[in-house]
């Protein structure tokens, strides 16, 4: 299943009750891209349904599932 993570995962309100980025508005939202939840060691784990800005609703990975997927592409300056 497509899913949205990352920096703009980050950005949104997450159901964890997390403090999310403060980057919202430098986010390209119109060319977001999606990753697909098969081919990630975590599964559909982390992922709740949610409203994406010029997407509408869709999965998205919540703060911690989204710093792990960060984490295992190596995008560790991102998750720092």
């Amino acid at each position: 299943m497509k899913y949205l993570t990352y920096t703009p995962a980050l950005n949104l309100i997450s159901p964890l009750e997390t403090d999310g980025d403060w980057h919202y508005s430098t986010i390209d939202w119109p060319h977001i891209e999606l990753e697909e939840s098969e081919e990630s060691i975590f599964g559909q784990w982390g992922l709740y349904r949610g409203e994406v800005p010029t997407l509408g609703e869709a999965w998205i990975a919540d703060h911690v599932r989204a710093l792990l997927d960060l984490l295992d592409r190596g995008y560790f300056g991102s998750a720092q």
